[in-house]
């Protein structure tokens, strides 16, 4: 019993993060936390990246919501600490150039870093991924996170304002869904489900 609510614990706080990474654009997320995070406490949102193609969406994701959820007037500063998250071949890349904003850093990573794969491709990927024998679920949840973010992104590029928050709400229930249908202990999915129906 001791064990199973540490385990309970373990996914709870992990999939806390999960979800923070990924907020809902929307009014209920609004309501849910009315207030603007410090450029410090978004800054933890953001990873490096080192110019690995695999990352590059999963970093524009959460750039994109550490600027969605800061005052907007510590714009300017964020971008400068979003600046030094790159690193190696990327942040050269950047130094030869003039990039003075958020937009136009974002158009020169999609198009330096992000494949010519299909809208198709990444939607599917997170529904034959699944969780390792040996991944633990913070492993696994990082997984996901990243598939969606590739299908999110994918499905962003090329979109009208009018559909953008309907795009953001699919790709967090389907990252949802998959996360718990690729989940390898059916006991850790019996614990999740009330959890995940929180985020809904």
């Amino acid at each position: 019993m001791h064990q199973n609510s540490q385990l309970f614990t373990q996914l709870t706080l992990t999939y806390g993060l999960f979800q923070f990474q990924f907020p809902k654009r929307s009014k209920q997320w609004c309501r849910l936390d009315e207030r603007r995070i410090s450029v410090g406490e978004a800054l933890k949102l953001l990873p490096p990246f080192r110019g690995n193609k695999q990352e590059v969406l999963a970093f524009i994701g959460n750039v994109d919501t550490a600027f969605a959820v800061i005052n907007p007037e510590q714009e300017a500063v964020l971008y400068t600490f979003v600046l030094t998250c790159t690193s190696g071949e990327p942040r050269t890349a950047i130094s030869h150039r003039n990039l003075d904003s958020w937009a136009e850093l974002k158009e020169f990573l999609r198009n330096s870093y992000i494949g010519k794969r299909t809208l198709d491709f990444h939607a599917s990927q997170p529904f034959k991924a699944r969780q390792g024998r040996d991944e633990s679920v913070t492993d696994w949840i990082y997984k996901i996170q990243t598939l969606g973010s590739q299908f999110r992104e994918a499905a962003l590029l090329n979109c009208n304002d009018g559909a953008r928050e309907g795009i953001l709400d699919l790709a967090d229930r389907l990252r949802n869904i998959c996360f718990m249908q690729g989940l390898a202990s059916d006991r850790i999915q019996t614990s999740a489900k009330p959890q995940l129906s929180k985020f809904r």
